[in-house]
């Protein structure tokens, strides 16, 4: 019925040795009269608690939440690297297979210009001035990022 403060009230008297039994009872309680809450503690159906145990309770909970958002955020830092690095990879393979399809296109472009078959030099020089005149900067500056 109460949400957080049954969560945390059952989390706190399994700590101090509640019964699973009993704690389930206090998750499933809808009767707010059965909690009674004074300065030193509160108590539910004959279980108390003092005050410095539901501090204690408290400073558990902040720092196990605090250890969980620490773990979220490596996780988080830990994909968004394998992220850059399959893009690096997408992209160097992209710029390759571009380079790759710029060179046969130079060589056959050439080929039918020039009306014979180019030696290995010739296409070798005619590729490699054909891929130096291309821009992959901004492609490799957009994978580095």
């Amino acid at each position: 019925m109460f949400g957080f403060l049954n969560l945390f009230l059952a989390a706190a008297f399994l700590r101090q040795g509640m019964s699973d039994a009993d704690a389930r009872r206090l998750l499933e309680e809808g009767d707010p009269a059965s909690l009674a809450f004074d300065r030193h503690g509160v108590s539910w159906r004959g279980h108390r608690l003092e005050a410095a145990a539901l501090a204690e309770a408290r400073r558990v909970s902040d720092a196990q939440m605090e250890r969980a958002k620490h773990e979220a955020e490596a996780e988080r830092q830990r994909r968004m690297e394998e992220t850059r690095r399959q893009i690096d990879a997408e992209t160097a393979r992209a710029i390759g297979q571009i380079r790759s399809e710029v060179a046969d296109l130079t060589v056959e472009a050439t080929e039918r210009v020039v009306g014979k078959v180019l030696d290995s030099a010739d296409q070798r020089r005619l590729v490699e001035e054909a891929v130096q005149g291309l821009d992959f900067s901004a492609l490799e500056k957009g994978s580095s990022n």
